[in-house]
Protein backbone atom coordinates (compact mmCIF):
# COMPACT_ATOMS: atom_id res chain seq x y z
CA UNK A 1 0.00 0.00 0.00
CA UNK A 2 3.06 2.27 0.74
CA UNK A 3 4.02 2.02 -2.78
CA UNK A 4 0.34 3.37 -4.15
CA UNK A 5 0.57 6.07 -2.27
CA UNK A 6 4.95 6.49 -3.26
CA UNK A 7 3.21 6.57 -7.06
CA UNK A 8 0.38 8.95 -6.45
CA UNK A 9 3.01 11.44 -4.82
CA UNK A 10 5.31 11.43 -7.67
CA UNK A 11 2.82 11.69 -10.48
CA UNK A 12 -0.69 12.45 -9.79
CA UNK A 13 0.01 15.28 -7.08
CA UNK A 14 2.56 17.51 -8.71
CA UNK A 15 0.18 17.90 -11.55
CA UNK A 16 -2.33 18.88 -9.67
CA UNK A 17 -2.45 22.64 -10.00
CA UNK A 18 -1.99 21.98 -13.74
CA UNK A 19 -4.47 19.19 -13.81
CA UNK A 20 -5.69 19.61 -17.41
CA UNK A 21 -3.00 21.59 -18.96
CA UNK A 22 -0.97 19.87 -21.58
CA UNK A 23 1.63 22.04 -21.03
CA UNK A 24 5.58 20.92 -19.08
CA UNK A 25 5.75 22.86 -16.24
CA UNK A 26 9.67 21.86 -17.19
CA UNK A 27 9.18 23.34 -20.93
CA UNK A 28 10.41 26.91 -20.26
CA UNK A 29 13.73 25.92 -18.42
CA UNK A 30 14.86 23.19 -20.99
CA UNK A 31 12.72 23.73 -24.71
CA UNK A 32 11.84 27.25 -26.08
CA UNK A 33 8.68 27.57 -28.34
CA UNK A 34 9.05 27.78 -32.01
CA UNK A 35 6.10 30.05 -33.52
CA UNK A 36 4.49 28.35 -36.04
CA UNK A 37 5.95 25.35 -35.85
CA UNK A 38 3.89 22.26 -35.88
CA UNK A 39 5.09 18.54 -36.77
CA UNK A 40 2.84 18.25 -39.84
CA UNK A 41 4.99 21.08 -40.71
CA UNK A 42 7.95 19.09 -39.90
CA UNK A 43 6.83 15.74 -41.72
CA UNK A 44 6.29 17.43 -44.91
CA UNK A 45 9.60 19.15 -44.77
CA UNK A 46 11.13 15.92 -44.23
CA UNK A 47 12.16 15.78 -40.85
CA UNK A 48 12.36 12.36 -39.55
CA UNK A 49 10.00 11.69 -36.35
CA UNK A 50 12.61 9.37 -33.76
CA UNK A 51 10.29 8.63 -31.27
CA UNK A 52 6.83 9.30 -29.66
CA UNK A 53 4.51 9.01 -27.26
CA UNK A 54 0.82 8.76 -26.32
CA UNK A 55 -1.07 10.29 -23.35
CA UNK A 56 -4.99 10.32 -22.21
CA UNK A 57 -6.58 12.18 -19.40
CA UNK A 58 -9.64 10.24 -17.27
CA UNK A 59 -12.59 12.79 -19.83
CA UNK A 60 -11.04 11.85 -22.65
CA UNK A 61 -8.52 14.14 -24.28
CA UNK A 62 -5.43 13.06 -25.10
CA UNK A 63 -1.79 14.02 -26.54
CA UNK A 64 1.03 12.65 -28.24
CA UNK A 65 4.82 13.90 -27.72
CA UNK A 66 6.68 13.66 -30.49
CA UNK A 67 10.71 14.34 -31.28
CA UNK A 68 11.88 14.97 -34.90
CA UNK A 69 15.26 14.85 -36.26
CA UNK A 70 16.55 16.54 -39.29
CA UNK A 71 20.86 15.79 -40.16
CA UNK A 72 22.33 18.84 -40.12
CA UNK A 73 26.36 19.29 -41.80
CA UNK A 74 27.77 18.57 -38.19
CA UNK A 75 25.39 16.96 -36.39
CA UNK A 76 21.55 15.76 -36.16
CA UNK A 77 19.21 18.25 -34.53
CA UNK A 78 16.34 17.23 -32.63
CA UNK A 79 12.68 19.37 -32.13
CA UNK A 80 9.95 18.06 -29.94
CA UNK A 81 6.21 18.65 -30.49
CA UNK A 82 3.31 18.05 -28.60
CA UNK A 83 -0.32 17.98 -30.43
CA UNK A 84 -3.26 17.83 -28.65
CA UNK A 85 -6.89 16.12 -29.20
CA UNK A 86 -9.97 16.66 -27.85
CA UNK A 87 -12.52 13.53 -27.19
CA UNK A 88 -13.38 13.01 -30.66
CA UNK A 89 -9.74 13.45 -31.49
CA UNK A 90 -10.21 16.51 -33.45
CA UNK A 91 -6.76 18.32 -33.00
CA UNK A 92 -7.10 21.53 -30.45
CA UNK A 93 -3.35 22.29 -30.38
CA UNK A 94 0.26 21.58 -32.12
CA UNK A 95 3.09 23.21 -30.80
CA UNK A 96 7.02 22.45 -31.34
CA UNK A 97 9.97 23.24 -29.23
CA UNK A 98 14.15 23.54 -29.61
CA UNK A 99 16.29 22.83 -26.87
CA UNK A 100 17.88 25.70 -24.96
CA UNK A 101 21.65 26.21 -25.49
CA UNK A 102 23.30 25.28 -21.84
CA UNK A 103 21.46 25.31 -19.01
Amino acid sequence: MRWVLGLLCLFVLPTGSGAGSLEDPWTDKAWELIPGMTSAGLSAEGWRNTSSSGLSWPDGRRAVISYWQLETGNAPFTLRCISSFDVNLQPTGDKCYQPKEAL
